[in-house]
């Protein structure tokens, strides 16, 4: 029969539709300029490919969803990554590619999605930002592309033809280039080659077979996860490092998971549910699980230790403020500007004193009441009685 449509919150849902009829909505869905409706449109099509059986089909329509979801501010590696297995698994290689594009964004999901790929005896190869190969298989990612090729026969001129390839692949802007930092504190003392995960989501989390649920990283909190294997005296066991966006998340998911680990001891009973240890180190939770021993956990963690980076912005180039020729400049500038008001103090002092003569001759300046002089008289004789007490050379006027 035709679609059924239904309106109502900005999308609507499709019925029990043909073959025709879900890739015509599929197409509507692309064609489609809100990204929200485009997102609601795609979902629906995805559905009906998945129970029509279309596999391939409704793979390639997740990729399609994906795009819509980048467009509408979506993470869409999660989904990206269940569009990636069910091409493998159908032997549809040939449309990986399209599964890469959507992640061209975003960098974090192209080394989420190598390491993923990555087994423990692949060698690392010098291809893009970071490179494996097992025999006919290559893995690599250049920025937030991940590539994977199989090749009949592998040569030194295949290694070289996918490094050039890597060098024309499009490199994403700004911050979006970063990759993540928790991988890093992944500690290297005991640790498994080629055995650490980075995950972002609950699906993911549950392919690498993480050692407790994605109910209790809670990605929803905006957690990412990475999880390495390291050699203990026992056998292996898994370091687990959650990061989330701030120390008070961080400590409250803590609590759950040791929580957690509580109830299933006791519901154990005689069985053993397994070591854990945990603890937490700035937003970073640890978790030391599987075979080791309370020490060995205990070294394991102390091995981890979140390090704060802060970054304080400062202009870089100097300004008129801090130039010192400029400092100079304005200095001379202000002595001179001190010399000429003292000289013009004093000019204004001397022109108001003799014009002041000239206008009251003898009343304000140079009366003769007021003058007194004394004057040296050396060459007049001793003539006057009443300079009798008065030195002889000395004569007061």
């Amino acid at each position: 029969g035709g679609p059924s449509k239904k309106a109502g919150a900005g999308h609507f849902r499709l019925g029990r539709l043909n073959e025709a009829a879900v890739f015509a909505a599929n197409v509507r869905g692309l064609l489609e300029s809100d990204a929200e409706r485009s997102v609601a449109l795609l979902t629906d099509a995805v559905t009906e490919l998945d129970r029509l059986g279309m596999r391939i089909y409704a793979a390639r329509a997740m990729v399609d969803l994906g795009h819509a979801m980048v467009r509408a501010g979506q993470k869409p590696q999660e989904l990206m990554t269940s569009a990636r297995d069910i091409l493998t698994e159908c032997d549809a290689l040939l449309f990986l590619f399209e599964v890469d594009e959507v992640l061209v964004a975003d960098t974090s999901g192209a080394y989420g999605s190598f390491t993923y790929y990555k087994m423990p005896q692949m060698l690392n190869e010098k291809i893009g930002d970071q490179g494996a190969s097992l025999n006919e298989r290559v893995v690599f990612y250049r920025g937030s592309i991940l590539v994977e090729a199989v090749f009949e026969k592998l040569t030194a001129m295949s290694a070289a033809d996918l490094r050039e390839l890597a060098g024309v692949l499009p490199l994403p802007s700004g911050s979006t280039r970063n990759l993540p930092g928790l991988p890093a504190y992944l500690p290297k003392a005991g640790y498994v080659k080629n055995t650490a995960k980075y995950v972002i989501g609950p699906i993911g989390l549950e392919k690498v077979d993480a050692p407790f649920p994605a109910q209790l990283v809670d990605f929803n909190a905006g957690a990412e996860v990475v999880l390495g294997t390291y050699q203990t005296s026992a056998g292996n066991a898994t370091l687990t490092l959650i990061n989330y966006p701030t120390n008070q998340i961080a400590a409250e998911h803590l609590r759950r998971i040791e929580g957690a680990h509580g109830q299933s001891l006791q519901q154990a009973g005689s069985e053993d549910p397994g070591t854990l240890t945990a603890k937490r180190t700035g937003p970073i939770v640890v978790i030391a699980t599987g075979s080791l021993s309370q020490n060995e956990g205990k070294s394991l963690l102390a091995a981890v230790n979140y390090d704060a980076d802060v970054t304080w912005n400062e202009n870089t180039y100097v300004t008129k403020k801090d130039n010192l020729a400029n400092l100079l400049v304005n200095i001379i500038i202000l002595c001179a500007i001190l010399i000429a008001f003292a000289g013009v103090a004093g000019l204004a002092f001397g022109g108001i004193r003799v014009l002041i003569k000239r206008i009251l001759p003898e009343r304000i300046y140079d009366r003769p009441g007021e003058i007194e002089f004394i004057a040296l008289h050396l060459s007049e004789p001793e003539s006057r009685g009443s300079d009798s007490q008065v030195s002889s050379s000395i004569k007061a006027v």
